[in-house]
C-alpha cells in the first residue's frame, strides 16, 4: 500500500474537484492511503465525503501577486499570480507546503495546479504526477514556451519574467535547504506524468510534442429538474460567475423570449435578487450537464475549462464571457473552430451581435456534434486511461 498526497493549491473549484473525486475513488478501490491538501476544504468534502481520507487546509498565496490575476504569456507569469513574486511570500508558501510534506511522507504526489509541490518533490526525490489543464501542465522547455493568446494579444515572452521567478525560487530553495534548480523547465520535466486534462485544440499550448490527452471528467451533481418551455423558444444555460453586465446580458436574452436557467457560482444575494425579479431561473447548486444538454439550445460560460468542454462533448454550443487571460484563450478557441462564440465582459453592447448569430445559425449544432465525436474517437475514455497510468506509477515505486 503506497501513500498519495492530493495536492490542490491555485485555481477555482468544481474544475479540480470531479478530476479529485475520480482519483481518489481508484486509489482507495486498490487499497492506497490517500491524504488531501485542498484549496477549499467545504466544496471538498461536498464532493468528497470518506471519512477516512485525511484532508488539510492547502496553503495559500503568500506573495504580492495575492489576490489578483497576472495576464502573461508563459508559465513564469502564472506562478507570479501563485505567490511566487517576492522571496518573502515565496518562502512563507514553500515552507507550509514543505511541513505538509514533512507530515504526510508521501509515496508519490499528484499535483493539481500546485506548483509548490512540483518544486520541492523535485527538490525531495518524491514522484510526482501534474494534473490539469495545458495553462496549468506546460511543456517542460526551456526557456518557458509562449502560450496560446488571443487575437491581436502579444506573444512576445518577456525572459526577464522568468529569470526573476527562478531566482526568487532558488533563493528560497537554499534557504529551506534545498539545491538550487537549473530552471523552472527542468523541473516540470522531472514530474513522472503530466495527465492533461483537455484536449489538442483546447490545450493552451499549441503543437505540443509526445502529449497525450485525457479530456475532461464529470463528477456528481443535482439532477436537473428539466426545461419548462416548448416551442420555439431557445433554451439558455448559464454558469456564470458575477461581472458588471451580467444583468443586462441575462435581460438581453429574456426580452428575446428564452428560457434562462441560470447557476451563479459566488453570485451576491443582492444581484440575485434583482434577477429573479424577471423570469430567469436561478439554481442554488450545480447540475448534471448531461442532463441539461437535453433540449438546450445555447450554453453561457465564462470560458471556464471544463464547463465549456462539457457541454461541446454534450453537443451544445457555447457562449463565454470570459473574465481573464486563461479563459480568453478558451473562448478565441470557440470563435475559432466556429463551434461557438463569446465577448468582453466590458462590452456589453457586442453581445446581443454575437449572440445573435449563435441563435439563429442552424448549423452549429452540426459542427458541435462533428467535434465531438472527434474528440471521443481520438481520445476515447480518457479518464480511465489516467487511472491506469497513475496506479502503473503508483505499482512501480
Amino acid at each position: 500500500m503506497a501513500r498519495i498526497l492530493y495536492a490542490w493549491e491555485c485555481g477555482e473549484a468544481n474544475g479540480h474537484l470531479a478530476p479529485a473525486a475520480h482519483l481518489i475513488e481508484a486509489l482507495r478501490n486498490n487499497e492506497h492511503e490517500v491524504v488531501v491538501a485542498a484549496r477549499e476544504l467545504s466544496k471538498f468534502r461536498r464532493f468528497i465525503s470518506d471519512p477516512d481520507i485525511s484532508v488539510r487546509q492547502a496553503p495559500g498565496n503568500f506573495g504580492r501577486a495575492n489576490g489578483r490575476r497576472v495576464t502573461g504569456v508563459t508559465y513564469a507569469n502564472v506562478l507570479l499570480s501563485c505567490g511566487f513574486g517576492d522571496t518573502g511570500g515565496c518562502q512563507t508558501l514553500l515552507e507550509c507546503w514543505n511541513a505538509i510534506l514533512d507530515e504526510t511522507q508521501p509515496d508519490l504526489v499528484i499535483s493539481d495546479f500546485s506548483p509548490s509541490t512540483l518544486f520541492l518533490c523535485g527538490s525531495r526525490d518524491i514522484p510526482v504526477v501534474l494534473l490539469g489543464t495545458g495553462y496549468t501542465c506546460p511543456p517542460p522547455e526551456t526557456p518557458l514556451l509562449p502560450m496560446r493568446r488571443p487575437k491581436g494579444s502579444s506573444t512576445d515572452a518577456d525572459p526577464l519574467v522568468e529569470e526573476s521567478v527562478t531566482r526568487t525560487l532558488n533563493a528560497t530553495l537554499s534557504a529551506l535547504g534545498f539545491a538550487p534548480v537549473p530552471s523552472i523547465g527542468a523541473c516540470i520535466a522531472k514530474a513522472k506524468e503530466s495527465l492533461l486534462l483537455t484536449t489538442p485544440d483546447f490545450d493552451h499550448y499549441e503543437n505540443r510534442e509526445d502529449a497525450e490527452y485525457f479530456s475532461i471528467w464529470g463528477g456528481s451533481s443535482d439532477e436537473f429538474q428539466g426545461w419548462k418551455s416548448s416551442g420555439p423558444h431557445k433554451r439558455i444555460f448559464a454558469y456564470l460567475k458575477p461581472f458588471p453586465s451580467l444583468y443586462a446580458l441575462v435581460r438581453l436574452l429574456e426580452n428575446w423570449n428564452c428560457e434562462v436557467v441560470l447557476y451563479g457560482d459566488g453570485l451576491p444575494a443582492n444581484v440575485c435578487q434583482k434577477l429573479c425579479e424577471g423570469s430567469v431561473r436561478i439554481l442554488q447548486g450545480p447540475v448534471d450537464l448531461q442532463q441539461v444538454a437535453k433540449g438546450c439550445d445555447l450554453a453561457i460560460t465564462n470560458g471556464n475549462h471544463g464547463t465549456t468542454l462539457k457541454f461541446l462533448e454534450f453537443g451544445v454550443p457555447v457562449f463565454a464571457c470570459p473574465l481573464h487571460g486563461e479563459q480568453s484563450v478558451t473562448a478565441a478557441t470557440l470563435k475559432t473552430l466556429d463551434i461557438g462564440s463569446f465577448f468582453h465582459v466590458s462590452k456589453i453592447e457586442h453581445a446581443a451581435f454575437e449572440l445573435g448569430a449563435l441563435l439563429v445559425d442552424p448549423e452549429v449544432k452540426e459542427r458541435v456534434a462533428e467535434y465531438a465525436t472527434r474528440v471521443a474517437e481520438s481520445i476515447g475514455c480518457g479518464r480511465q486511461r489516467a487511472i491506469e497510468a497513475i496506479l502503473r506509477i503508483v505499482d512501480a515505486i
